[in-house]
């Protein structure tokens, strides 16, 4: 009895993320006026956030 509500929890947890993500998403991408020229990845003004150490191993 108590898998089934995790279960539940859990896809619901999800679907809300999911939900959440997709509105986020839509809200970005209005702001950029609806323009899919500013999504482009080999723009100048993107920057690395995260960088790997060089003796990672």
């Amino acid at each position: 009895m108590k898998e089934q509500e995790l279960k539940k929890v859990i896809i619901r947890g999800s679907l809300g993320l999911i939900l959440v993500g997709s509105v986020v998403a839509v809200i970005g991408f209005s702001l950029s006026g609806f323009n899919f020229d500013k999504f482009r990845s080999d723009d100048k003004k993107w920057h690395q956030v995260i960088t790997v150490p060089r003796n990672f191993k």
